[in-house]
């Protein structure tokens, strides 16, 4: 049974490879990352089922500047940049948005999540000029490893490994690892393993 299963993936990854190359040809031009990345990767987010997780896998592991094993993204989930990095076993849910950030393992998020590029994306303070004008700071957030992200969260700072974010938080600065964070904006609940610890 386990040979069979073996055959089946790689039989699934090749043609799903194949369906990919017009993609993947295209990805190779010089052309800007929103139309050579941004674009496909919308495209691929609309695909459901097991089908649409395997083509987005093998898309963002071809192109991302690093993807782990067994990244699973669900439907209408999309990578906003290709500078973005993955660790290995990360889940991201139905619809999420990942702006550019460096993710460790074992990430899973629930659905509708966003990971902006920073909390200061867009100026606003000059009045004399439109805010779509004014500079925008864009890095990279850290999300580290065994973070859980619930739905609809939306994270604008690094998150220190083993975290777990309530659904709905808004995440405006870091915390220690393995705390439990809630609100708008986040705050800690508890530090995980706490109460374990002191049975």
């Amino acid at each position: 049974m386990p040979e069979n299963k073996s055959l089946f993936t790689t039989v699934a990854r090749g043609i799903a490879r194949m369906l990919l190359l017009p993609m993947l040809l295209w990805f190779r031009m010089p052309l800007r990352d929103f139309s050579r990345f941004t674009a496909p990767s919308q495209l691929l987010s609309f695909i459901p089922g097991v089908t649409g997780v395997l083509l987005r896998r093998l898309w963002y592991e071809q192109t991302l500047v690093r993807c782990g094993e067994h990244l699973t993204v669900d439907w209408l989930a999309v990578f906003r940049t290709r500078l973005t990095e993955v660790g290995d076993n990360c889940t991201f849910g139905v619809g999420t948005w990942i702006g550019r950030a460096r993710i460790g393992d074992d990430v899973l998020t629930g659905n509708h999540v966003t990971l902006l590029s920073g909390g200061r994306q867009h100026a606003f303070e000059d009045i004399t000029q439109p805010m779509r004008l004014q500079h925008a700071n864009i890095r990279q957030i850290e999300i580290g490893s065994d973070v859980w992200i619930g739905s609809h969260a939306v994270i604008l700072n690094d998150v220190s490994s083993g975290t777990v974010i309530g659904a709905g938080s808004i995440v405006t600065k870091t915390f220690a690892a393995n705390a439990v964070i809630v609100g708008n904006p986040a705050r800690i609940l508890r530090i995980r393993g706490a109460l374990v610890s002191e049975k």
